[in-house]
């Protein structure tokens, strides 16, 4: 009986070796069918939210906005969304809604067109996402509501301090925003702050990006001041209380105003504070780099090109995404110098001492081969773990749309020598929207909806450390 029993473990522990369970499994649909769009998602502890905006009917502009909450890192959900925009049966738009989530508390911010043109809102919920407060906060204060557009907000959050950061027109041409709560959401500035420093309305300042990391908020934007668009800068180091009287220019490899530098997008550590962002310096678009270390005071004279697999402008490089961890930065993007061949592919390069240097060749993440129009990366990092989601499309007889994944265990050396496909159920023929990514410590989750929009929004995640081999 021993040695049978000796004999039957001996069998399991072989064929958990040869066959172990891998993560992620199945997919989890987390919305019903309907008219869902513009996922986001965000996770703290075991706690992962998604949000997205849901017409009221097909061909209609009335939206709101609507969460799923899981409170055991994805496993469960709640059985009935929550609406947690309060704008009752006033009509309206609701877009490009964002979350952020420390503690018990979680934030949401979006752009909401129920005063006719389009203010920035806020809700939140302090008990893990089930109950929200009663009335949305008003962010772009200062002018009337509704009186001028305000959109492309960001949100970035800090224990009880809160910002927000949007561009409005409520002085003609776009100006950069902010405002803030040190109360946990409760009570904002009256009068939010003017970051782009040049004349009021005298041009275009564009989507911004913010990152907080202990009393230092940055952010980053694109301008257009000096003819065509660069990327502009400013810090504050009193937790936006106050700020650099000046903003300056990071793209600082061509002459201001000679080239178009657009999609920033910001990243930060304790000292450090990284800028990734599109550069038609040369005939198409490269992916540059410029990085600070030591709070925001002086940056690097001559900015980094890391799309360096081919020659400079010779294709395109779009849609950056950046992610830190200690003194790893990665950057991922969508990159065109096969186009013609099988289609744009992710890549990805790595900074191993804070943006000091980098690989030597970027790397392209999918490596099976087969595919074509991948897009719409999103990156996360903590520890020596990053991982990378992204748009895939097989290029067979059907055009098959998938959720690639791929990660790193030892701070990018290696990477898994095949990626999964997140949507194992659905493999869909009629379009995926952009997959969003957020991580808590070792787990990872993943949504993005199927059917481009008006299908059900999906997700899937786990514990990245518990997926063994193939590397």
């Amino acid at each position: 009986m021993k040695r049978f029993i000796f004999l039957c473990s001996v069998i399991i522990c072989t064929v958990t070796l040869l066959f172990p369970v891998f993560w992620p499994k199945n997919e989890i649909e987390i919305s019903s069918w309907g008219y869902p769009s513009q996922p986001e998602i965000a996770a703290f502890g075991r706690n992962v939210y998604v949000c997205w905006t849901w017409l009221d009917k097909y061909n209609t502009k009335d939206s709101y906005l609507y969460l799923q909450r899981s409170s055991d890192n994805g496993r469960g959900w709640l059985k009935t969304p929550i609406r947690i925009d309060r704008r009752g049966a006033v009509k309206g738009t609701v877009s490009r809604p964002r979350l952020a989530a420390s503690g018990s508390y979680v934030y949401a911010v979006w752009r909401d067109t129920r005063n006719g043109k389009s203010d920035i809102y806020l809700n939140f919920s302090s008990d893990n996402g089930i109950t929200w407060q009663k009335n949305d906060i008003r962010i772009d204060v200062g002018d009337k509501p509704g009186a001028s557009h305000s959109s492309v907000a960001e949100i970035a959050i800090l224990r009880a301090r809160v910002y927000v950061v949007w561009q409005d027109k409520r002085n003609g041409k776009a100006d950069i925003y902010f405002n803030y709560s040190s109360d946990f959401g409760v009570t904002w500035r009256k009068t939010p702050t003017r970051l782009d420093g040049d004349p009021l309305g005298a041009a275009n300042s564009l989507n911004p990006r913010i990152a907080a990391v202990n009393r230092q908020v940055y952010v980053v934007w694109q301008d257009d001041r000096n003819g065509k668009t660069d990327i502009y800068f400013t810090y504050s180091l009193t937790a936006g209380r106050s700020w650099m009287s000046v903003a300056f220019r990071l793209d600082r490899g061509s002459p201001a105003g000679t080239a178009d530098s657009l999609n920033p997008k910001i990243a930060a550590s304790q000292r450090g504070c990284y800028v990734i962002w599109e550069d038609y310096r040369g005939t198409n678009a490269d992916i540059y780099f410029n990085y600070t270390q030591n709070r925001g005071s002086t940056w690097q004279a001559s900015d980094i090109r890391l799309d360096t697999g081919d020659a400079a402008g010779e294709s395109d490089s779009l849609n950056p995404q950046i992610a830190v961890a200690r003194k790893n930065v990665y950057v991922v993007w969508e990159d065109y110098r096969n186009e013609f061949q099988e289609g744009p592919f992710i890549y990805l390069n790595v900074s191993k001492n804070r943006g000091t240097s980098w690989l030597d060749s970027d790397m392209p993440i999918e490596i099976r081969g087969i595919s074509a129009n991948q897009a719409y990366p999103q990156i996360e990092a903590v520890g020596k773990r990053c991982c990378i989601v992204w748009r895939y499309v097989v290029s067979d007889s059907y055009d098959r749309y998938y959720i690639g994944f791929n990660f790193t265990n030892n701070k990018g050396k290696t990477w898994r020598k095949e990626e999964f496909w997140l949507n194992t159920l659905y493999k869909c023929w009629s379009g995926i929207g952009s997959p969003r990514l957020a991580n808590s410590g070792d787990y990872f989750h993943a949504t993005w909806i199927r059917g481009v929009q008006y299908g059900p929004v999906f997700y899937n995640g786990g514990d990245v450390s518990k997926i063994e081999g193939n590397y």
